[in-house]
């Protein structure tokens, strides 16, 4: 396990930290030094380029693509009305063309717009004026047009 040092441990900072030991391994350290032991193990400059260069990689990439997705994130919302208004033209178009109560439309994800109930005739209003009245009468409730029942009155005792 690493020892924690006082230098900072943030990705940023490791970025930073690795960023400084390679420009002291390209300035300082050539192909005629003596390797640098670490980890009990004799590197020379390559070695030790090679695996820093690792470790930045390690640490840029998801920096890279992190940005990545930051700039396809702005380009949606960028284009977000126009992709609206694109979806709502496409939308009106196959309404238009199969009709706004068809059910074709649930093939493309369109909620159908419910039919218009159908008007009644003047027979089916007359029978359902009438069972209106019946069901009224059963319930007690007072029949409109009729007059208020008198109730009786008791005198005071």
């Amino acid at each position: 396990m690493a020892k924690q040092m006082s230098r900072g441990q943030s990705p940023g900072q490791i970025q930073t930290r690795v960023k400084a030991l390679l420009d002291g391994v390209q300035q300082k350290l050539s192909s005629s030094t003596k390797p640098l032991e670490v980890h009990g193990v004799d590197n020379t400059n390559v070695d030790l380029m090679n695996a820093l260069n690792a470790i930045l990689a390690r640490y840029a990439a998801p920096d890279a693509a992190h940005q990545a997705w930051q700039v396809s994130v702005h380009a949606r919302d960028a284009a977000k009305t126009q992709d609206l208004d694109e979806i709502d033209a496409i939308e009106s178009s196959l309404k238009n063309r199969y009709g706004a109560t068809s059910p074709e439309l649930a093939a493309f994800g369109i909620k159908p717009r419910k039919a218009a109930p159908r008007k009644l005739t003047v027979q089916e209003r007359a029978a359902a004026t009438e069972k209106a009245r019946e069901t009224r009468a059963e319930h007690g409730h007072p029949v409109p047009g009729a007059p208020e029942p008198v109730q009786p009155t008791q005198p005071p005792k």
